[in-house]
C-alpha cells in the first residue's frame, strides 16, 4: 500500500513537470515572440526618427527660404517708396517747370514780335512738362500697385514663415518623443531578451527535473515489483514451512 501511493505520488509529480515545462516554454515562445515584435518596433521607430531628421531640415530650408523672400519682398517695398521718391521730386520738378514756362511764355507776349520764338520755346517746353506731369502720375501709379502687391505678398510670406516655424516646433516633439519611444522600445526588447532566456533556463531545468521525477518513478516501479515478489516469495515459503510442519507432525505420531 505504501509503495502505490509513493507510485501514485510520483505519478502527479511527474504530470505536474509536464504542464509546468509545458508553460514555462509556452513564456519562453511568447517572450521571443515579444522580443522580437520589439525589435521590429525599435527598427520602426528609428526610422521614423529619421524620416522626422529629414523632415526637420527640409523645414528648416523651407523656413529660410521663407524668410529670405519675406526680406525680398521688405526690400522690393523699401526700393520702391525710393522710387516714389524720386518721381515726387521729378513731379514738383516739372510742375516747377510748367510754371516757369508758362511765366516765359507771359514775358514773351510782351516783349511782342522779338519774343516770339522765345514764346515757341517755353510752349515747347510747358508741353513736355505736361508731359512728364502726366508721366510721373502713371509711375506713382504703378508704384502704388507694386507697393500694395509687396505688402500683401510680403503678409502672405510672413504668415507661411510663422507656420513653417510652428511645423519645425511641431515636428522636433515629434522627433522628441519618437526618440523617447525607441528608449522606451529598446528597453523593452530588452527586458524580453532576458525573460526569453530565463524561459529557456527555466525550460531546460524543468525537463531535467522531470527526466529524473520519470527515473524516480521507474526506480520506484521496480522496488513495487521487488516488494511484490518478495511478499510472494514469503507467501510461498509460509506453505511450504507449512507443508514441512504437517509433515513433521506425521511423523511423530508414527
Amino acid at each position: 500500500a505504501t509503495a502505490d501511493r509513493q507510485d501514485e505520488a510520483m505519478r502527479q509529480v511527474a504530470t505536474a513537470m509536464t504542464e509546468m515545462t509545458a508553460t514555462v516554454k509556452s513564456v519562453a515562445g511568447s517572450a521571443a515572440s515579444a522580443a522580437t515584435a520589439a525589435e521590429n518596433a525599435d527598427h520602426q521607430a528609428k526610422h521614423g526618427s529619421q524620416v522626422v531628421d529629414q523632415t526637420l531640415n527640409a523645414i528648416e530650408t523651407l523656413s529660410q527660404g521663407v524668410e529670405q523672400a519675406s526680406n525680398d519682398m521688405k526690400a522690393l517695398e523699401e526700393e520702391t517708396a525710393q522710387v516714389g521718391v524720386v518721381v515726387s521730386v521729378i513731379k514738383g520738378i516739372a510742375e516747377q517747370t510748367n510754371l516757369l514756362a508758362l511765366n516765359a511764355a507771359i514775358e514773351a507776349a510782351r516783349a511782342g514780335e522779338m519774343g516770339r520764338g522765345f514764346a515757341v520755346v517755353a510752349d515747347e517746353v510747358r508741353t513736355l512738362a505736361s508731359r512728364t506731369q502726366s508721366s510721373t502720375r502713371e509711375i506713382n501709379d504703378i508704384i502704388e500697385r507694386l507697393q500694395q502687391g509687396a505688402r500683401s505678398t510680403g503678409g502672405m510670406i510672413e504668415g507661411r514663415r510663422d507656420d513653417a516655424v510652428d511645423t519645425l516646433k511641431q515636428a522636433a516633439q515629434a522627433g522628441t518623443a519618437l526618440e523617447e519611444i525607441t528608449r522606451v522600445v529598446a528597453d523593452i526588447r530588452d527586458m524580453n531578451v532576458e525573460i526569453a532566456s530565463a524561459a529557456e533556463e527555466q525550460e531546460a531545468v524543468s525537463l531535467e527535473i522531470e527526466r529524473n521525477t520519470a527515473s524516480v518513478g521507474a526506480l520506484s516501479q521496480q522496488n513495487k515489483s521487488s516488494t511484490s515478489q518478495t511478499e510472494a516469495t514469503g507467501l510461498e515459503m509460509q506453505a511450504i514451512s507449512k507443508q514441512i510442519s504437517q509433515l513433521v507432525g506425521r511423523f511423530k505420531i508414527d
